[in-house]
């Protein structure tokens, strides 16, 4: 059974701008949630506490059980104490029109951009996070709700993806955008690794990795659940995916701003390489 969930308090952050291709600014509607306009983008704060999060239906964690050696794909519901934190609005590098990089992300790669956002007073998000960032405080399926799958709400070709906030329905509860375009890497915390240990089909789960790949995309062909509540593993020396995406968190604390005035000049580096391995190049 799906539990109610406290109210998240929404705070919204300055966003940071470029001199590389202009950012589309809102009406002043930074919540996203009726505007079908490019909003501000930058950090979103959520309210920390003691959530119960991930998919209820037994049916539904039946289909995504994993097999052998394959690490568990569905996160099923369980308690989560996770701090207050800080979110980009949009998945990296988190500007509205820009393209996605076109080069995924494989587990040496997501280190090293954890590592190296650290000195801008960012991070990568934990998977519990992105769990509550996703689902929201009713703890929704899909990002757009917790209604049927609905293959219009967000882009479905997450190979090859139209620009980042082009699909203005792509918004969840709390004015995230573009959740279920690409799959999200983040850090194994302790309560998720404890929560998917617990589960008889996740046996040795999971292992050596510090980083995993949360959500689902919208394809429905994945052996992780294409929704809010899927999660999968890659191993260390795997070749990056294209259905695999980033997106910056940070906090408790927010960023001082001289941390965002440095993370903006490196983030139009980042964005004139136009691809994570260019960024290391």
């Amino acid at each position: 059974m799906k539990h109610g969930l406290p109210i998240l308090t929404l705070l919204l952050a300055c966003g940071t701008k470029s001199v590389l291709p202009p950012i589309a600014e809102s009406d002043g509607d930074d919540t996203g949630s009726d505007s079908h306009d490019l909003v501000t983008p930058g950090l979103v704060a959520i309210e920390g506490g003691r959530y119960s999060l991930g998919e209820w239906d037994e049916l539904v964690i039946a289909n995504f059980n994993g097999d052998g050696e394959d690490a568990q794909t569905i996160i099923p519901e369980a308690s989560f104490e996770i701090e207050s934190f800080w979110i980009d609005r949009y998945p990296f590098p988190g500007v509205p029109g820009d393209d996605w990089f076109p080069d995924g992300l494989h587990m040496e790669l997501v280190g090293a951009l954890d590592t190296w956002l650290q000195e801008y007073g960012r991070r990568a998000c934990t998977i519990s996070e992105l769990l509550l960032a996703g689902a929201g405080p009713g703890n929704d399926r899909y990002p757009y709700g917790d209604g049927s799958y609905d293959l219009s709400a967000c882009d479905p070709d997450d190979g090859n993806p139209s620009p980042i906030g082009s699909f203005p329905d792509c918004v969840n509860a709390l004015g995230i955008r573009d959740f279920q375009v690409r799959s999200t890497w983040g850090v194994l915390d302790r309560d998720m690794v404890l929560v998917m240990t617990e589960t008889p089909q996740a046996d040795g789960y999971p292992g050596d990795h510090d980083y995993a790949v949360w959500g689902g995309t919208s394809r429905t062909d994945t052996f992780y659940a294409p929704n809010n509540f899927g999660l999968h593993m890659h191993d260390h020396g795997d070749e990056p995916y294209l259905d695999d995406g980033f997106r910056v968190c940070a906090g408790p604390k927010k960023p001082s701003e001289v941390q965002d005035n440095a993370y903006a000049r490196w983030l139009e580096d980042a964005r004139a390489a136009g691809s994570y391995a260019g960024i290391f190049e």
